[in-house]
């Protein structure tokens, strides 16, 4: 049979530091592309467009304004149907497009591989343990999406109408999710490996991840409630992370989780003042800095030390920090200062004192002033304290009618099901209406955050259940010791374990994994 061919592009842009090694990467792949081409972005401000051009390869220019309709450009230039890409900061090992192409033949509208991160800094440690651009060590279909090293289908691409052309990131977020909704498969290859050649400092890095989350988060930028609404979900992540950096024995990584509190605080107002175009920039930064010294006041009480490493961090120092000296701010703005405040206090006092004296000697070895022998550890609980302590936090419900509903829609079979841990309040009764321990092939774990060991449980899951609800939301507080559980975690070690995934999602902190025994 004869192998069809494949079409392979980078997007370049202000990429003159990478393209080459990364061209030459791919030219080097034991199965080389057919069709190989930048796509080039003529707004790039350094000698991206000459080493393109200079390169041999076919170059298109890019004519949109955003990634999401350069790669629309991308696959109506392709010359064939199958598409892969490779960004121009990635570096893929010989053999990667060899091992999408292998996996061809399984139905899938679309083939990643698995992208390691290069570590110089602690903002690359952090991105490799926080953001990674992989889902583990082990095979699965339907994923949540594939990153941007990957092969796909243009004809599936073209029938669910290609990616958002109004979009710079999550683009290839929100297209994976329309594929899957329209009945289309993925499937991760990890085997077919890329190197992340990204290098970061700390407000660089988070400052992406904020870009990251901005399309998710999109609707609570342009209201002062909604930026109160908004710092409830920069806390949860700080803490997640934050937890997960404590249970890793990488305290030295905590200050960045800590400090992307603050920062996010700060480019929410800035986002919503983006929109208020008569508000000038002098405003503006006085609005900035007066936000900043409101959420840093708790902080200084607590640990004056942080507070003075986040306030260089963060404020850029000129001006005034009151913005009453200048010209006019709305009413809302003082008490939207006081709401700042208090949400500020909340999640310092939800830090212990020891943990914010880790983090002031994570911040200066972050910044090069103390050595990684000179950051503390915290002491892990044993495992018989972790549990009670898990045991004393009040499990946010997740099972309603509508979650009993969306498990009949997907699997029409499951009458009933058996329940497996423990459940929030309010559960108990609408689990009583569809609860059948002993006779249901179809199982549900409600509550994986309130084990102490929650993977181990695929291990234990009885031989007659063929069906398998796994489902994850992090507790509201930071216990020093406890990890806190990735898509990537839950999914791989599902596939680790035999099981394959049928259904698959994450928002806003939930995760919910259905598979079926493999």
């Amino acid at each position: 049979m004869i192998e069809e061919p494949i079409s392979l592009y980078v997007p370049a842009r202000n990429a003159a530091g990478t393209l080459s090694a990364c061209l030459a990467a791919v030219r080097a792949q034991t199965r080389p592309p057919d069709d190989l081409f930048i796509l080039l972005d003529p707004r790039s401000g350094d000698a991206t467009a000459e080493i393109a051009l200079s390169d041999g390869a076919r170059v298109v220019e890019q004519t949109g304004p955003t990634l999401g309709s350069a790669r629309n450009q991308a696959l109506l230039a392709a010359r064939h149907r199958w598409v892969a890409c490779c960004d121009s900061d990635v570096i893929v090992r010989p053999d990667w497009l060899e091992r999408l192409a292998a996996r061809r033949g399984d139905g899938a509208a679309g083939i990643g591989g698995r992208t390691l991160e290069r570590v110089r800094n602690p903002a690359d440690a952090w991105r490799a343990m926080h953001i990674p651009h992989h889902w583990g060590a082990f095979a699965f279909r339907n994923p949540f999406m594939l990153v941007s090293e990957v092969l796909f289908d243009r004809e599936a691409l073209l029938a669910v109408g290609g990616y958002r052309d109004d979009l710079n990131y999550n683009e290839d977020t929100d297209l994976c999710q329309r594929l899957r909704e329209g009945g289309y498969d993925l499937l991760y290859e990890p085997a077919a490996v890329a190197e992340h050649q990204r290098t970061d400092d700390l407000i660089g890095l988070l400052s992406l991840r904020w870009k990251y989350s901005e399309h998710r988060q999109r609707h609570l930028l342009d209201r002062y409630a909604g930026l109160i609404e908004k710092s409830g979900v920069n806390r949860a992540y700080a803490l997640n992370t934050l937890a997960r950096c404590l249970a890793a024995g990488r305290e030295e990584l905590g200050y960045i989780s800590f400090l992307l509190y603050y920062h996010h605080l700060l480019m929410d107002l800035r986002s919503l003042l983006s929109r208020r175009p008569l508000i000038d920039p002098p405003t503006r930064k006085r609005m900035e800095r007066a936000l900043l010294e409101a959420a840093l006041r708790p902080l200084r009480r607590a640990n004056l030390k942080l507070a003075e490493e986040v306030r260089a961090d963060l404020d850029s120092g000129d001006g005034p920090a009151s913005p009453e000296a200048g010209p006019r701010v709305p009413p809302v703005w003082t008490s939207h200062l006081a709401a700042v405040e208090s949400a500020a206090g909340q999640f310092v006092s939800s830090l212990p004192e020891s943990v914010l004296g880790v983090l002031a000697a994570s911040g200066a070895h972050c910044h090069g002033r103390l050595a990684l022998a000179g950051v503390p550890r915290i002491q892990k609980p044993p495992p018989d304290a972790l549990r009670a302590e898990l045991a004393a936090v009040p499990l946010k419900p997740f099972v309603d009618r509508a979650f009993c509903q969306a498990l009949r829609d997907v699997w029409p079979e499951s009458a009933s099901c058996r329940f497996i841990g423990p459940l929030a309040p309010g559960e108990r009764e609408v689990v009583a209406a569809v609860d059948s321990r002993s006779e249901s092939a179809t199982a549900v774990v409600p509550h994986l955050e309130g084990l102490s060991e929650p993977l181990k449980i695929l291990d234990g899951i009885e031989a007659d259940v063929s069906r398998l609800v796994l489902c994850y939301q992090p507790l509201d507080r930071l216990i020093p010791g406890l990890d806190i559980l990735t898509p990537a975690d839950l999914a791989s070690a599902a596939a680790r374990a035999g099981w394959t995934i049928e259904r698959f999602e994450t928002l806003a902190g939930r995760i919910r994994l259905m598979v079926t025994r493999g």
